[in-house]
């Protein structure tokens, strides 16, 4: 299996779990009326700045495990706030 159907398997996947439906094209969930775009982006940035600020810090130091949650945190990250939404149900354990 290539790297690019592996990546559309999670896509779906994350798509899925947020509640998404596919009939023909992807509907959204009920519960979901505007998109948290602007949100979103500016947690990403908040992120990515930290991180930049943590790169090269010393393994094993406080800041490399800080750098290893935001590197591996969007998908733990994901789950606490999508289960805060109305409606939300995930055929999946975080």
């Amino acid at each position: 299996m290539s790297n690019i159907d592996k990546q559309r398997i999670a896509a779906v996947r994350t798509l899925v779990d947020m509640g998404y439906v596919f009939l023909d094209e992807w509907i959204a969930p009920m519960c979901v009326t505007t998109p948290a775009t602007a949100e979103a982006d500016a947690m990403h940035a908040l992120l990515v700045q930290r991180a930049d600020q943590l790169d090269g810090c010393t393994e094993g130091s406080s800041e490399a495990a800080e750098l290893e949650q935001i590197s591996n945190g969007p998908r733990g990250l994901r789950g606490q706030v999508f289960r805060r939404l109305p409606g939300f149900r995930s055929s999946r354990s975080w």
